[in-house]
């Protein structure tokens, strides 16, 4: 059988392979982008069920419309104007099979063969994996403690010629996967101010999961400038089961995503969307999210103090991210995150090596292993992390041509990427 040449682009996900392994009951797995199950509003949504079988009965079970349903719609309109005072229309929404669709469905729209795409480094893997299907020349922009390296940025689109077709350029501004790093509004700023010249794509999944709120967040990059096509998604809020996401854009792009989408899936799950907006009108969702902060903060802390009493001394550095869900951890004294990875395996704990995050012939992301801290107990976090501190100790001691002894002393230093 012969298959398309641009299946040869693409990368299988490290993540998804890893979580096979996670499926052993005696392994302690940091590696998924996991929601914690245990603050699924279970009785809730059973309740929206319910109701939305008592009342929309086989309706429910009927095709739908292709941009999704409009009460959904029309309330993420209202949540925009509320939290951030930006105004997009509801019929300028597009609801997707999560955002991941929404990545693919842009792709499909935006991107040709050979056309420059830049990308944050290090970037998240589903973008890379849903755009690398369309064969562009992806162009990354490092990261740094506050969000992309912005002179990089502007250089970067200052070295594409003017007779290509406009670049693409996707961000995750707010607790970006990996690196859980969230970018100034300074930096938003030069970013909107390459609108002319850049289609600006703005991911916002862990928008909402902010944990230190001491500190007025930065405005959307959509808030800057009306052209930024905005993603979002309820997997992180409410329940990645689900499937709902959606995509921001203004005609004439929204009417070809809708085009797109009707020749990949018709619609997404019209009782998915709902069962959603029965519990979204009959709940307090900001009190559900006030819970996943409080659980997550909690889950971030305990993994922070469990690193600075089980790993080596100087073991890593990192950055302590104000929101999402991941620990991005650079590994000090020559470890490699690969050859740590599998020592880590035969301890029953896991993580992301950094490489998954990076283009393949660029190795530095051996330096980095990315760590989960929503989808665990703190009891659980801190067993794990002395699992880890040990296979760091081990690696360690190899590398110096030592015997492996299970020793792990204390501290971690806090630093840029």
């Amino acid at each position: 059988m012969q298959f398309a040449a641009r299946t040869q682009q693409i990368r299988s996900s490290h993540i998804r392979e890893i979580l096979k392994v996670a499926a052993n009951p005696a392994m302690i797995s940091f590696a998924g982008g996991l929601p914690n199950p245990e603050v699924f509003p279970v009785a809730e949504l059973a309740e929206a069920s319910a109701a939305v079988f008592k009342v929309e009965g086989r309706a429910a079970l009927q095709y739908a419309n292709s941009e999704g349903l409009l009460e959904l719609r029309e309330w993420i309109s209202a949540r925009y104007l509320s939290r951030h005072g930006i105004t997009i229309p509801a019929d300028e929404i597009l609801i997707t099979s999560g955002s991941q669709q929404a990545l693919d469905l842009l792709g499909k729209v935006l991107i040709d063969p050979g056309q420059s795409v830049i990308v944050e480094e290090p970037a998240y893997l589903g973008a890379l994996q849903a755009f690398a299907m369309y064969e562009p020349r992806l162009l990354h922009v490092p990261l740094e403690a506050d969000g992309v390296n912005i002179d990089a940025l502007e250089r970067t689109v200052a070295g594409i010629s003017a007779a290509d077709r406009q670049p693409v350029f996707y961000s995750t501004p707010d607790s970006q996967n990996p690196a859980g790093v969230t970018c100034s509004a300074e930096k938003r700023r030069r970013i909107a101010a390459l609108s002319d010249r850049l289609t600006i794509i703005e991911d916002n999944p862990y928008g909402e999961l902010v944990y230190d709120l001491t500190t007025p967040q930065p405005p959307l990059l959509r808030a800057l400038d009306d052209r930024v096509i905005l993603l979002g998604s309820f997997s992180k809020i409410i329940a990645p089961g689900m499937r709902l996401g959606w995509v921001c854009a203004h005609r004439p792009l929204y009417d070809r995503l809708v085009i797109a989408r009707q020749a990949a899936d018709l619609h997404t799950s019209a009782l998915s969307q709902l069962i959603l907006a029965r519990y979204l009108a009959t709940n307090d969702l900001d009190a559900h999210i006030a819970q996943l902060r409080a659980t997550y903060r909690a889950n971030r802390d305990a993994m922070l103090a469990a690193i600075e009493q089980y790993f080596p001394a100087g073991a890593v550095e990192l950055i302590r991210p104000g929101g999402g869900m991941f620990l991005w951890c650079r590994l000090t004294n020559g470890v490699s995150a690969e050859a740590l990875f599998h020592i880590a395996m035969q301890s029953n704990v896991l993580f992301v090596p950094g490489t998954a995050f990076y283009p393949e012939a660029n190795r530095a992301g051996d330096q980095y292993m990315r760590l989960n801290f929503s989808n665990a107990s703190p009891d659980s976090i801190r067993a794990g992390i002395e699992r880890l501190g040990h296979a760091i100790a081990d690696c360690v001691r190899s590398a110096r041509g030592m015997p492996a002894t299970s020793t792990a002393a204390n501290s971690v230093s806090t630093e840029i990427l």
